[in-house]
């Protein structure tokens, strides 16, 4: 007899955003070609506020647990933005960068950021935008993480310069 066990830890996070998305492409006739769990480290120049400014921000990243296309297991991020107007709590940057994967290719992408929520000490980003060039060029790159502590660093003289979090991306068409 077989026993089938719930799935824990990254895979649940990568089941899950496959199952939901899944349900979602049925619906608007997309599909998933890939998703990946993810670490991400921006760094914020100057330091995030509770005040808008013009920012700078240098995403560092890494992908994993990838399923979708074979032989895409992985991946490392290395995203730049910036904004006329961000803070802790209001604003998006435009960001672009480079996804270099397992596999010795590399992807370009353009999209927006977006904070969304702030709960629990932490802050919910979600963002789209499009791969522009490279493997899965054309498709549509969603990436929802959540950065811990950072509202309550916010506040402090220099505020925010770098966070860390983790996620969920996806590669659809």
């Amino acid at each position: 007899m077989r026993i089938l066990r719930p799935a824990t830890g990254a895979a649940a996070l990568v089941l899950a955003a496959c199952t939901t998305l899944t349900a979602t492409s049925a619906a608007h006739a997309t599909a998933v070609d890939l998703a990946c769990t993810s670490t991400i480290a921006p760094q914020y120049t100057p330091g995030l506020t509770l005040t808008p400014a013009a920012v700078t921000l240098n995403g560092p990243g890494t992908l994993d647990n990838c399923v979708g296309k074979p032989g895409v297991t992985s991946g490392t991020i290395a995203a730049q933005g910036s904004s006329d107007s961000f803070s802790c709590t209001a604003g998006s940057l435009k960001v672009e960068g480079d996804i270099s994967w397992n596999d010795k290719t590399t992807s370009h992408f353009t999209f927006t950021a977006l904070r969304v929520l702030q709960t629990n000490g932490s802050l919910v980003s979600v963002n789209s935008g499009t791969i522009t060039s490279g493997p899965f060029t054309g498709d549509t790159i969603t990436a929802s993480y959540t950065l811990s502590n950072l509202p309550s660093a916010c506040a402090l003289p220099g505020g925010v310069t770098t966070a860390t979090g983790t996620g969920v991306y996806t590669l659809s068409n």
